[in-house]
């Protein structure tokens, strides 16, 4: 009912996740959703919300929901493009 859904962009050149980032240090895959960010529900608030009050640099959980399961994973967070 909630959360960030991990979905490629509408070309073939904009994926889920990008290789050697963040997301796919931690292991996040295409079709994962994003429920939490360091335990904050995203049902009230919007991913991009929430992770404006962390730095680069900041390691966060993210509860995560894949194959019929919660999981948690934990990112390091970099600046957007490096």
């Amino acid at each position: 009912e909630h959360g960030a859904l991990i979905i490629r962009g509408e070309t073939r050149e904009e994926l889920a996740v990008i290789p050697g980032s963040p997301a796919d240090i931690a292991g996040l895959q295409e079709g994962d959703i994003i429920l939490a960010l360091d335990g904050e529900s995203l049902a009230n608030a919007s991913l991009a919300q929430l992770i404006r009050q962390y730095e680069v640099g900041d390691t966060v959980e993210l509860t995560i929901y894949r194959d019929g399961a919660e999981e948690t994973v934990t990112v390091t967070l970099e600046q957007a493009g490096s």
